[in-house]
């Protein structure tokens, strides 16, 4: 009891240091940011108390938090729940922010409580990023100066921002700037060129709170300020396509290219030149159409398999009224480079149509997107939004597609100096790009599989229906048989009943006839000789009683030859009655047991019980005829010989192994070690048939305390119709 008292206590202590750490811990305020951010994750999110001042630098559009700078460190302020009015602050406000630590996603963060404006200041002075800062962990929210040159942006409405893409002396950065009218206005001016601007430092990171990524944030484009560009060397060069970005030129020097136009959007122009054809993004929509020659003056941008260019102006050299060829492709074995960018026309087959959507799946963006096989290629045809399927497309047509051809490289071979294209996908102009050539053939993929399907169904149910119809006919051979043989049998012992009471039971009778006749004879004889020695004078008392002794002799061996010709045609009657249709083949066994067994008991006055142990069950006819016959001899023999009151007949069903009859009668009993009286023959018959049936039969029995004869059949040759 003391170690358990004693242990208790300890937990209690422990529980308790636990406890008064957490809350020293809470207890303990941060006031700094230098002490936040030095805080590692796990501690930060046990929520201490934090009251903290610094200079606002970004605040996130939706009002979802902001970046907070003191001089030294930065750090994100969460709006928990958007509960306070974070949209009244905006960069360069200096505001007070009390709350508690949170975990953050790269660093501490701030869970924000109250916010009390303090004041208003010019920003803090930022420090300078270098590309080989990019992935430093050490800088986060921190506020840097960035240089380099604005190549593309991209508009996102549903979360209110412009992503834009900013190079930095061949350094990609991506930099995420607040989606407002100002912004928008300005964008064209600091598009495609060398520009500085401050920026809060932002870090991209994974579940676990590891490096992945940098990101920058930008609250407007008022800060940004546009550098001189690099003196060229003179007069503006103006270059094939084919020639663009080849050796000796540089990247940073502002060249013009021409061509055709094949295909142009608000964003982009598609341009063919003498050789190869071009991508141009372009700041505006312009005023050019499909067939018109421009120039394009701006920046060029390296792309996997050939330049792209950044257009800061687009001048028309002449308008042509007319439409641009497309250029027939076949694909082979491989894919030409000088196909990219190009209008190709490619004959292919439809094999599914898919749509996209954008990030929130607001369908007023949806894009239809067609799958299909050229050659061995799939090639991926995408319709310009609000583009809708046409009902005549249907899969397994064979269409011809007219687009804008796209090049795809092998992401594994991006490492040759040559990339290996790995397919295409086309970017179509309009619903009318697609023209169906072949409807599906009417053996389309998904009739086949419904056909085998169906035909599959057929077959299984045509086998299931031929095991059935077969099970049926066997079942109904059997039966035909079966009635067949009963017949046969039925005929063939109809014919042995005929022949036995023609021939067998008739001579038996004639032979019962002769021996009564004989007994006559004898007596008729007896009395001429008696009459004889009375006339011969002989003793007359004497003589009549060896005569009398004599004719007694021969009567009584007549009388036995009589009985057992009285039993014998008794049995043969019996078998007559048997063969031609009897009890069981009309009721059974147990009905005709009790109707041929009654008459046999009442005729001695006794009573007759008979009991069924168990469920009863058919057994074969031969069989029920052979124990109908031991039960007919069993109960004879106790009829006549024993003065019986009752006579007992028990059928034992209950063990499946086997079948047990029991015989039991009340009467006078006698000593079964005695011999059977001359003429009798019912034990011997009986012990015959059960040998037939490789059954058991025992008698036991006292003169005085009646007879039990027990049968026991195995169960092997029981069972059955026949």
């Amino acid at each position: 009891m003391s170690i358990i008292r004693c242990r208790f206590f300890r937990f209690v202590f422990i529980l308790s240091a636990v406890f008064g750490a957490v809350e020293l811990c809470r207890a303990t305020a941060i006031e700094t940011l230098t002490q936040l951010r030095a805080l590692p994750r796990e501690k930060a999110a046990l929520g201490r108390p934090v009251s903290v001042e610094g200079q606002v630098l970004w605040v996130h559009p939706l009002s979802a938090g902001l970046f907070l700078h003191d001089g030294k460190k930065g750090a994100y302020v969460q709006n928990p729940k958007g509960k306070l009015p974070f949209s009244d602050y905006r960069a360069g406000h200096w505001i007070r922010v009390s709350g508690i630590t949170a975990k953050g996603g790269f660093s501490p963060s701030i869970l924000a409580e109250e916010i009390t404006f303090l004041e208003e200041k010019p920003l803090m002075e930022a420090h300078h990023f270098f590309p080989h800062q990019v992935y430093s962990t050490d800088i986060d929210c921190d506020w840097v100066i960035l240089r380099g040159r604005f190549i593309s942006s991209k508009t996102i409405p549903e979360y209110s921002i412009i992503m834009l893409e900013l190079d930095m002396n061949g350094v990609r950065l991506l930099v995420q700037l607040v989606d407002s009218p100002e912004n928008r206005k300005r964008l064209p001016e600091v598009m495609y060129r060398q520009v500085r601007f401050n920026a809060v430092a932002g870090t991209l990171y994974n579940d676990e709170g590891q490096f992945t990524g940098r990101l920058f944030f930008v609250s407007s484009l008022e800060g940004v300020t546009i550098d001189r560009e690099p003196e060229g060397d003179g007069e503006q060069k103006l270059v094939p396509i084919h020639e663009l970005l080849r050796n000796g030129a540089n990247y940073k020097d502002t060249v013009s290219t021409y061509g055709t136009v094949t295909h142009a959007t608000g964003s982009e122009i598609f341009l063919r030149g003498e050789r190869t054809s071009l991508k141009a993004s372009i700041l505006e929509p312009a005023d050019v159409e499909e067939g018109d020659r421009i120039r394009l003056s701006g920046l060029v941008a390296p792309e996997p398999l050939g330049p792209a260019f950044l257009a800061r102006e687009v001048q028309l050299i002449e308008r042509r009224h007319e439409p641009v060829a497309t250029l027939p492709v076949v694909l082979g074995r491989e894919i030409e480079a000088k196909l990219n960018y190009e209008l190709i026309t490619l004959d292919v087959q439809l094999v599914d149509i898919g749509k996209s959507f954008n990030a929130k799946g607001d369908r007023s963006s949806e894009r239809v997107t067609l799958l299909c096989r050229a050659g061995k290629y799939l090639v991926e045809a995408r319709l310009p939004e609000g583009e809708d399927v046409r009902r005549e497309w249907s899969i397994g047509s064979t269409l011809r597609l007219s687009g804008i051809c796209h090049l795809v490289i092998a992401p594994a071979e991006r490492w040759r100096m040559r990339g290996n294209i790995n397919t295409l996908w086309l970017q179509l102009r309009d619903g009318s790009d697609v023209t169906v050539l072949n409807p599906p053939p009417w053996w389309t993929t998904t009739r086949v599989l419904w056909i085998a399907g169906t035909a599959t169904g057929l077959s299984l149910l045509f086998l299931v229906w031929v095991v059935v119809l077969r099970n049926t006919v066997a079942r109904q051979t059997r039966i035909i048989r079966d009635q067949v043989e009963r017949e046969t049998i039925l005929n063939e012992r109809q014919r042995i009943a005929r022949e036995l009471h023609d021939n067998l039971e008739q001579g038996l009778a004639g032979m019962v006839l002769q021996l009564k006749g004989l007994m006559k004879l004898v007596e008729n004889s007896l009395k001429q000789r008696l009459e004889s020695m009375k006339r011969d004078g002989a003793d007359p008392d004497r003589m009549a009683e060896e005569a009398k002794e004599e004719a007694n002799k021969y009567k009584r061996s007549i009388e036995v030859i009589l009985k057992m010709i009285t039993h014998c045609s008794s049995e043969v009657r019996s078998s007559i009655l048997d063969l031609r249709g009897g009890l069981l083949e009309r009721m059974d066994f147990i009905s005709a047991a009790e109707e041929t067994l009654m008459p046999l008991v009442e005729e001695c006055g006794a009573s007759l019980d008979i009991a069924v142990r168990g469920e009863s069950r058919r057994l074969k006819q031969s069989v029920e005829r052979s124990l109908l016959q031991l039960l007919k001899e069993a109960v004879s023999n106790a009829a006549r010989h024993a003065s019986p009151g009752v006579i007992e007949v028990v059928l034992d069903y209950q063990s499946m192994e086997k079948l047990q009859i029991f015989i039991r009668d009340d009467g006078c009993g006698f000593d079964v070690n005695t011999p059977p009286k001359p003429g009798h023959f019912g034990l011997l018959g009986m012990q015959e048939r059960i040998g037939k049936l490789n059954g058991r039969l025992e008698i036991r029995s006292q003169v005085g305390e009646g007879t039990l004869i027990c049968l026991e059949l195995p169960a092997d040759g029981l069972n059955g119709d026949g």
